[in-house]
């Protein structure tokens, strides 16, 4: 852990990718809340961001910047008509078990990828921004961290961030993952795996 936070430090920009292993499970989520904060502390004053594909919201609640995540298999505080039909997305406050579309009457439910018809209006903004920043790293040091990801939605992180190391030659990627943490051919000079459970792993140090 040491040589990865010295490379957080030399880096210009540190990307960062959360998968299903920090997904909330009964009686961890002050683990994985307190492995976000470790994680804050190791990113404080970098320039960073986070694709998240977990949508448990417990990340919202850490000390990491809200303004730096883009979460795009939604959010269990968010709710959309369950038909669809509007692009309007409405928080808790908004909402109650009561509830109905005022355009088809349809059911209010959460605002997550599992939806039969989920809308995607809800992280657009986050990922517009995640878009824009990932440009401007380009030929620039990139350290990126990809914390216990499966295949469930390997374009949003897994195959995105190989994308990434390849295209720029400053990248180098940190691949922690319990049961996925094989690289591939293609980027095993521009990464290193670590066998363990991330969770674990950032509580560890």
């Amino acid at each position: 852990m040491r040589d990865i936070k010295n490379e957080i430090e030399q880096a210009d920009y540190v990307l960062v990718g959360i998968g299903s292993e920090w997904k909330a499970q009964e009686g961890m989520e002050n683990t994985i809340l307190e492995a976000y904060n470790k994680l804050a502390d190791i990113l404080k004053d970098k320039n960073y961001y986070i694709v998240t594909t977990c949508y448990d919201d417990i990340i919202f609640d850490s000390d990491l910047k809200k303004e730096q995540i883009t979460a795009p298999c939604g959010s269990i505080r968010r709710y959309q008509c369950e038909n669809g039909c509007t692009g309007v997305i409405k928080s808790e406050d908004e909402v109650n078990k009561d509830s109905t579309c005022p355009v088809c009457g349809g059911q209010y439910v959460k605002n997550i990828v599992k939806a039969d018809k989920y809308n995607e209006e809800g992280y657009m903004d986050s990922w517009k921004n995640y878009g824009t920043w990932l440009s401007r790293t380009l030929n620039r040091k990139v350290v990126i961290l990809e914390l216990g990801t499966d295949f469930t939605y390997p374009t949003v992180i897994r195959w995105a961030f190989e994308k990434v190391v390849m295209i720029n030659n400053k990248a180098y990627m940190y691949r922690i993952n319990e049961k996925f943490w094989q690289l591939t051919e293609e980027i095993n000079e521009k990464a290193e795996s670590i066998k363990m459970n991330s969770i674990d792993y950032i509580n560890k140090y």
